[in-house]
């Protein structure tokens, strides 16, 4: 005859193996963190391949429109007049669009930018030269730095976007303020493609998080 304490030991041991045979074993294969590798990968080979070639200047004929006619008194006009979509776009996403659900401080910040384009295009396109050319980068930058954290965020995890929204900025506007003073296009360009990149590798390869599309 079993003790008490035999049994409760046999119950203890029968129930540690049931509960250990239906534990699903935790992959430790190489192949589970191929999106993130994916991801790091096309963030930093295209800044080695910029680095490893040369300064990359400005092409000077980028400032040559061909509609050059005045009308109403404003130069280039139809270039200057077109900018103002991107006024009612940015209006449109700041007052409608934006609400304070995902990544929402990325999204305004997108729209701000949007806006903000229609003024700081407007002014190059009025008189179209080099420093000029800095007001209409600038904001076309933090728009594109908003919409790229924004959608890293709802795919990654919504504490990126307190990761990664202001040094996103920081190195946007850097970038600009480097290519005008040092007239090499480069980390401008890296700025621009890298995050387009990572949003095509996170948008097929990471499940999103909202079902929501608006933006």
């Amino acid at each position: 005859m079993r003790s008490p304490r035999s049994r409760d030991s046999s119950s203890s041991s029968s129930q540690s193996e049931g509960e250990t045979a239906g534990r699903q074993p935790v992959s430790t294969s190489p192949t589970r963190y191929w999106r993130e590798a994916v991801l790091l990968l096309v963030l930093v080979a295209p800044l080695l391949v910029l680095l490893a070639g040369n300064p990359i200047a400005q092409d000077a004929r980028l400032n040559n429109y061909a509609d050059n006619r005045t009308f109403l008194g404003v130069p280039n006009f139809f270039d200057v007049a077109s900018n103002l979509a991107f006024l009612v776009v940015g209006l449109l996403g700041l007052f409608i669009g934006a609400s304070r659900n995902g990544a929402w401080r990325s999204w305004l910040v997108a729209f701000l930018g949007i806006a903000l384009v229609c003024f700081g295009s407007g002014y190059y396109h009025w008189a179209p030269d080099s420093e000029r050319l800095v007001w209409d980068r600038l904001p076309m930058t933090l728009a594109f730095m908003g919409v790229s954290v924004a959608l890293l965020s709802e795919h990654l995890g919504e504490r990126l976007e307190r990761l990664l929204l202001a040094p996103a900025l920081i190195a946007g506007i850097a970038s600009v303020l480097w290519w005008r003073y040092t007239d090499d296009l480069r980390f401008y360009i890296w700025v621009q493609l890298a995050p387009f990149l990572a949003i095509l590798v996170v948008v097929f390869a990471f499940p999103g998080r909202y079902t929501h599309r608006a933006y």
